[in-house]
């Protein structure tokens, strides 16, 4: 019998996971390509290498920790299998996500909600009818 944890909710954990690395991924990729083909260039290529690699730098580390946080908050819910840092994942990978992190943060909010972190039921008030 599946858990409330294994359904909707570890599947978008695993896409936002793979969404934040594919995106890591893809920058690290352009990155290094504009670098290469800076470094190639005859004119002062030393003015305009400094000039990308301080612009990929900066996109890369504004990229880069969300995703790292998304990776790391990710991870420690599949390994606690606790969904108590389902709106933080899904706000950051919906924002800083590929279309596969955006994908798993929808289905992680789309998830049942487990009972425990339910907000507890108002009693009743009931007449005496003594």
């Amino acid at each position: 019998m599946k858990t409330k944890f294994e359904g909707l909710y570890k599947s978008g954990l695993i896409l936002t996971i793979l969404g934040a690395a594919l995106t890591i991924a893809l920058i690290a990729i352009i990155a290094s390509i504009f670098i290469a083909t800076g470094a190639s260039t005859n004119v002062d290529w030393y003015v305009d290498l400094a000039v990308m690699t301080y612009l990929w730098l900066i996109t890369f580390v504004v990229i880069l920790v969300p995703c790292l946080l998304i990776i790391v908050f990710s991870s420690i819910s599949l390994k606690r299998q606790s969904p108590y840092q389902t709106i933080p994942i899904a706000v950051l990978s919906i924002i800083f996500g590929n279309i596969v992190g955006m994908i798993g943060a929808i289905l992680m909010l789309c998830a049942p909600q487990d009972q425990a972190n339910a907000p507890p039921a108002q009693p009743t008030i009931e007449s005496n009818t003594n």
